[in-house]
């Protein structure tokens, strides 16, 4: 961090841009009115100005006139519920919350358009990464500078002046060179993940830095380590105890890592980094800064704790880390209780899914049930047609043979001819009238019945295509394919 004057540090807050000023003012502080109406049309993907649910929900940072924020741009509170958005102390509550987006931290006053994006922008001016909300200033004119806590301005002047104690067990580092807060944000920038606490205990320090060691100037900024002192082992993937390889370090000095021939095999730890960075010992002890200024310069790269957690703090102010006693029972209950919220944590996540897994089930087995009424309807819908097919096929062989008794009948006078006709009495013709009118009625159902079965086209094959959309049973399969529109109802076939 720059060097500040004691008169910029009293002066009244910087003049901001009207942009910078709504969104540092305004951005996720109120709910949006049109979600409650159920009309907000930014809802997926979240894009809203306002805040839907009460975890994405930002308190305004505030620069009292003491010169202090109303809450912490770094330091996050232990209590704040990220799934419910609730912290038991409220707004006064003087630690971060971790939003959704973690935007309590990237709109503070603090880092809001400090640091330049690394993503380029659309046709429109919008981030291709982050979108039109973007934290991350786009070329100078979005730039702004930072504001400081009064606190953050006289624990760096100290600092610089030599006053200012570190924290215990501070990794070693070349003569004058120290990281500076600047640094550390341009780390945090290029790399957002460095500000959760469980990516820097698996991580920090486990890779080899790029830069040539003379040309990085970061120290303990850098998340990388420089040389074998410097470097850790991931307590993820080699499993080794918080305890001291007696091969490197001999009374509080720490030697060699090479001087153990068990190399990364080792059971034990072979550098100060190793060790305060080893998740027995991790954040098991109050860093000494924040118990006398309220700051610590190395921000999330500091080994120690910086708030109070339910696990206790060691009462002796002498380093957890000189002998084997660095496992104390206080040690174990913090890592006990780290490894209690980690796995509440799981479990919270783990509900999450299975309630997401069970409403998809439920909406699988709802469109199950649903289809498989559909197929009993559509079942017992063919077993009707069946039956009433098979009657119709039954009264027709019935009208059949009816026929072709009457046809076989030697009496009928179907064939009388006119001449014979006129013999008979008045009566007898009403009689006869009558008889071949029902035998009429007979021959035009039996007509009806064979012509309803065969192609209305050729009259010679039996029908057996139905037409799409009309649903028309009425040609075969030799005429189906001439034909583009149904001779029935000219309506255009789209398929058979």
């Amino acid at each position: 961090m720059p060097s500040v004057s004691k008169t910029a540090a009293n002066a009244s807050p910087q003049t901001e841009k009207p942009t910078h000023y709504t969104y540092l003012k305004e951005f996720r502080t109120e709910q949006c009115p049109l979600f409650l109406q159920h009309k907000c049309t930014q809802h997926r993907p979240f894009t809203c100005f306002h805040w839907h649910f009460l975890n994405q929900r930002r308190r305004r940072p505030i620069r009292r006139r003491d010169g202090t924020f109303n809450y912490s741009p770094d330091v996050y509170c232990t209590k704040y519920d990220e799934t419910t958005g609730i912290c038991p102390d409220g707004d006064d509550c003087p630690y971060l919350h971790r939003t959704t987006g973690d935007t309590e931290r990237k709109y503070h006053l603090r880092y809001y358009k400090t640091g330049t994006c690394i993503h380029e922008t659309d046709a429109r001016g919008h981030c291709v990464k982050n979108g039109l909300h973007c934290a991350f200033a786009h070329g100078p004119h979005d730039l702004r500078p930072p504001v400081y806590d009064i606190r953050e301005i006289q624990a760096q002047e100290a600092l610089q002046n030599g006053q200012l104690g570190s924290g215990e067990g501070i990794p070693d580092l070349q003569p004058g060179v120290l990281a500076s807060q600047a640094m550390i944000e341009k780390t945090l920038t290029e790399d957002p993940r460095w500000q959760d606490t469980n990516f820097v205990l698996a991580n920090y320090k486990t890779d080899q830095c790029t830069k040539p060691p003379r040309l990085c100037r970061q120290g303990y900024a850098c998340p990388h380590y420089h040389n074998s002192r410097d470097r850790r082992r991931n307590p993820r993937k080699f499993k080794y105890r918080s305890t001291p390889c007696p091969n490197v370090k001999h009374g509080d000095e720490w030697g060699e890592p090479s001087k153990c021939d068990s190399g990364d095999s080792c059971p034990y730890c072979h550098s100060r980094t190793e060790q305060q960075f080893h998740p027995e010992i991790y954040k098991s002890t109050k860093c000494n800064d924040m118990r006398q200024t309220g700051y610590c310069p190395r921000g999330p790269f500091c080994a120690f704790a910086h708030v109070e957690s339910n696990g206790s703090f060691s009462p002796s102010p002498s380093p957890v880390f000189s002998s084997l006693t660095s496992t104390t029972s206080s040690a174990d209950l913090a890592r006990l209780c780290r490894e209690l919220d980690e796995a509440k944590r799981k479990i919270k996540q783990w509900e999450e899914v299975w309630h997401q897994v069970k409403q998809a089930c439920e909406a699988c087995q709802k469109d199950a049930h649903e289809a498989k009424e559909q197929a009993k309807t559509a079942e017992q819908e063919r077993q009707l047609a069946e039956q009433k097919w098979e009657e119709t096929e039954r009264k027709l062989k019935e009208l059949q043979g009816d026929f072709d008794v009457l046809c076989r009948t030697p009496g009928t006078p179907l064939l009388r001819s006119y001449g014979e006709l006129d013999q008979l009495p008045l009566s007898k013709l009403h009689s006869i009238q009558s008889q071949l009118r029902n035998d009429l009625d007979l021959v035009d159902g039996v007509i009806y019945q064979l012509q309803s079965k065969k192609c209305i086209v050729c009259q010679k094959h039996d029908r057996c295509i139905v037409l799409q959309p009309c649903q028309h049973y009425v040609l075969c399969e030799n005429c189906a394919p001439s034909k583009t529109e149904c001779p029935y109802c000219r309506t255009k076939i789209l398929k058979w």
